[in-house]
């Protein structure tokens, strides 16, 4: 495999692995992570339980390797990148709008940002939510790796300008922002140089850091609208407060650097270890409520951690997960992300979706390359109709369950009600599981937020009958596994090697698919293509031998 590939498939999936271990003992408590792990060490994912909805929600059980908002949205930030570089208005005006109807966790700002852009007007450069000038916390750090997965240049640095566009979507205060990008940076130098950068080259990451502020004056909407609307909301300079924002990061990496010393001694003792780390938590006040979710700060966290162990994702993410009272799934996730990019290393234990987040691994990498690849089919921006609630983002089209804008949906399992609404368990064509919540009422998606994507369940979706209690688990009929295409839709223009692997996985491998595959594949793609299909048929058909 690609040096590169293999890399930026390594931080992809460790990030996505780190999420969901973090996610188990995300802001709980010692008793309450008992009952969760079953009285098990917490030292990768499992099977557990949870609310969701909120206090009026309901419980549900989460497989093993589920992850949190934390990877949902950084695949809605994976889909919106193509040859072009970041579509920052298909992620503001239909991924981010639809994630709460699916989403597993989510910061203030980010949900704020999401309700506001289901206004009609907003654009990606105007989402002035209440109190937008103060968000300042880790949520956009934690999206914004399939930036420089699919770099060209990584030692340019020009994917910063991306972060940026990315991050002021959901954040307005400079340490949102600047902690996104001073993640990009480490990140970067991880994926370029096969090395977690330690203490040596922080003051380098923060030059970077430091110049990235070019963006605001070479995008236009960021120069013309945005900037001066951030300065006439705060009545400061951006590029004091940005230069300000660096200098704390860089304050907060020189006062942590003995304790930084001491996690990095403690490599392979445990127990000394997590005293150190306790220490630099304490230190950097990641258990402080005022200041827990700082984007600065988990950036500045992650990257300690990261380095300090830099010889195995699995280390720095049970490290941060076991710290229970500070933001355990974004530190973990945003260090293995590091240390996956300069130390590949296989999964431990299975993640939910590992097929699709290696194919997004895969997809990013091609852009990386230069080689085209087709962008996601969002639906026409300009008649699309941004769903009112999160509720309204899960609706009928034809009797079938669909995700608007985004995707027809597979149901698997027993959907969960109550008064509220109900939670089902489904699969996006693309290949994502989503938890997604809709009215017991299910409506109708109008015609311009019906999905593009051409698969369709087999069965139409049975709403959950309205229950006796105030919650109860509701019947569904099983639905049938159908290939993802008409058969005469299989030779459209466009038809890519993950759509002929999916659409054979529902045709069963047949030899008859095999072939007409083969000759699609061949026939419209290039060598690379090619290889890359036969490659991951073999390893799809080695699975079913096992």
């Amino acid at each position: 495999m690609n040096q590169r590939l293999e890399r930026t498939r390594s931080s992809m999936l460790w990030a996505a692995w780190a999420d969901a271990l973090g996610f188990i003992s995300e802001l709980t408590t010692a008793e309450n992570l008992r009952r969760r792990t079953r009285g098990r060490d917490l030292t990768h994912p499992m099977v557990w339980s949870r609310m969701v909805g909120g206090r009026m929600g309901v419980r549900v059980e989460l497989p093993e390797g589920c992850y949190s908002d934390d990877t949902q949205l950084r695949l809605s930030t994976s889909r919106a990148i193509t040859n072009h570089g970041f579509d920052a208005e298909a992620f503001s005006r239909v991924e981010l709008p639809v994630w709460p109807s699916y989403a597993l966790g989510g910061g203030r700002a980010s949900r704020a940002a999401a309700a506001s852009m289901a206004k009609q007007q907003a654009n990606w450069a105007n989402n002035f939510f209440e109190g937008w000038e103060k968000a300042g916390g880790n949520g956009a750090a934690m999206r914004i790796q399939p930036h420089v997965y699919a770099a060209h240049d990584l030692r340019s640095l020009d994917h910063l300008d991306d972060v940026i566009r990315n991050a002021i979507i959901t954040h307005g205060h400079p340490r949102g922002i600047v902690g996104a990008v001073f993640h990009a940076v480490a990140l970067t130098f991880a994926l370029d140089r096969g090395a977690v950068p330690d203490p040596s080259v922080f003051a380098e990451l923060l030059d970077a850091t430091r110049h990235a502020f070019v963006a605001f004056s070479r995008q236009p909407e960021l120069s013309a609208y945005w900037r001066p609307q951030w300065e006439r909301k705060v009545e400061i300079s951006l590029d004091h407060a940005w230069m300000e924002t660096v200098d704390e990061i860089a304050d907060v990496l020189r006062r942590a650097r003995p304790a930084w010393q001491r996690l990095h001694a403690a490599d392979g003792d445990r127990e000394r270890a997590m005293l150190a780390y306790d220490e630099l938590v304490t230190l950097l006040g990641l258990d402080d409520e005022e200041s827990r979710g700082s984007g600065t700060l988990t950036s500045a966290a992650a990257l300690l951690l990261a380095s300090a162990f830099p010889a195995h994702p699995a280390q720095s993410a049970q490290i941060a997960a076991s710290r229970l009272q500070t933001d355990t799934d974004t530190i973990g996730t945003m260090a293995a992300a590091l240390v996956g990019a300069a130390s590949p290393r296989p999964l431990m234990s299975p993640v939910l979706d590992e097929d699709y987040l290696g194919d997004e691994a895969h997809r990013l990498h091609s852009i990386a390359m230069g080689r085209s690849v087709a962008p996601f089919p969002y639906p026409d921006l300009l008649s699309w109709q941004p769903p009112k609630s999160a509720v309204d983002a899960t609706g009928i089209v034809e009797g079938r369950l669909a995700l608007a804008g985004l995707s027809y949906l597979e149901v698997f399992g027993e959907p969960t009600a109550n008064r509220d609404g109900v939670w089902v368990w489904a699969r996006t064509a693309f290949g994502q599981s989503v938890l997604v919540k809709h009215r017991r009422d299910l409506r109708e998606l109008p015609p311009p937020n019906r999905p593009a994507m051409l698969q369709r369940p087999a069965a139409t979706y049975e709403p959950a009958a309205k229950p006796t209690g105030e919650r109860r688990a509701a019947h569904i009929s099983p639905v049938a596994q159908l290939p993802l295409f008409e058969d005469a839709d299989l030779d459209e223009p466009g038809r890519t090697a993950d759509d002929l692997l999916r659409w054979l996985s529902h045709t069963g491998y047949q030899n008859a698919d095999l072939g007409r595959a083969l000759r699609i594949i061949a026939s419209t793609g290039d060598a690379e293509d090619l290889r890359r299909f036969t490659d991951q048929l073999s390893l799809h058909l080695g699975r079913m031998k096992n």
